[in-house]
């Protein structure tokens, strides 16, 4: 049986390599599979062959396949999300330093007043994924990074 064959422009195709190749770098070998088989249907090749290729069942790779090119909102879900003020006072935590900002009442044209995103879409398709980190471990590293781009630039 042959998969939906996927065909990309040349600079996709080179930029989807180079995100293998990071992920292999980053030692995310699931995902660089999946951009793999990606890249082999892009080729030409049969699901059954890119199977045999990537040592996958053929049901993986055909859900690989069925899935790619299909758009996901996976943030933070209610659980993992904060407003810009929480946000505030997160950092506040971690810096000891009060932040400054202005607030004011009234809404911006267009602005959403609460927005969580619905991550049923990809739980259903992939149902072993899960959010990675919480809430403090992503501020935390939002925050330590800063600092460590601030200590290079500061004499």
């Amino acid at each position: 049986m042959r998969a939906r064959h996927l065909a990309f422009h040349r600079r996709t195709k080179s930029k989807l390599a180079r995100l293998k190749s990071d992920a292999e770098h980053e030692g995310a070998f699931r995902v660089a599979k999946r951009l793999y088989a990606v890249l082999l249907n892009a080729e030409d090749y049969t699901s059954g062959t890119i199977a045999r290729i990537l040592d996958a069942p053929l049901s993986k790779v055909s859900e690989w396949l069925r899935n790619y090119g299909e758009v996901y909102n996976i943030g933070g879900g209610k659980n993992n999300s904060c407003s810009i003020l929480e946000a505030f006072k997160l950092i506040e935590g971690f810096s000891g330093k009060r932040q400054r900002y202005s607030y004011v009442e009234q809404n911006r044209i267009g602005d959403h007043i609460c927005y969580y995103s619905d991550l049923r879409k990809m739980r259903s398709h992939y149902p072993d994924w899960d959010i990675s980190k919480n809430l403090m471990t992503i501020i935390s590293e939002i925050f330590q990074g800063q600092a460590e781009r601030l200590e290079k630039v500061r004499p």
